[in-house]
């Protein structure tokens, strides 16, 4: 048996996020246009490329990244104030405090979805206190992005 237990808080599907006003925001979001257009890229640990650019390198593509950010939340306050795209989780999209001022659209190509697991050791599994903290998280994820409880 695998010592490490999980289960799913949330999915997610990542899109193309830009300041209402913005060009693209009024016209069909095609391959072309978007790696045209001049990126923000978010990046957790200050590499160059990040899962979109892995993702149109796949189908021989790049875009245009001239700014780089750390977190989701600046990326949303720069591109609601800026004629750049970025990508984020849709979920996140509604939790930014800018979603009034942001237009997001499906992304022209394939990426992976965004999963989101809780991790536990099987020596929590059964424990009270953690089995209590594991509903709490989950009830928290479910409002936070309704959805129902997985089985």
């Amino acid at each position: 048996q695998a010592p490490i237990l999980h289960s799913e808080l949330y999915r997610s599907e990542y899109v193309c996020v830009m300041r209402r006003g913005h060009p693209l925001a009024e016209v069909e979001l095609t391959l072309d246009n978007y790696c045209e257009a001049q990126h923000l890229l978010v990046s957790f640990s200050g590499r160059g490329q990040g899962l979109i650019d892995e993702a149109l390198a796949a189908v021989q593509r790049q875009r245009r990244r001239v700014l780089t950010v750390n977190q989701f939340f600046t990326a949303a306050r720069v591109v609601a104030n800026a004629n750049l795209l970025t990508v984020l989780p849709l979920h996140f999209v509604k939790v930014t405090g800018y979603a009034d001022q942001l237009v997001f659209r499906p992304l022209p190509f394939e990426v992976s979805p965004v999963l989101v697991d809780a991790v536990w050791h099987r020596r929590s599994q059964q424990r009270s206190s953690h089995v209590w903290l594991r509903e709490v998280v989950q009830r928290a994820a479910n409002s936070a992005f309704q959805q129902t409880p997985s089985a």
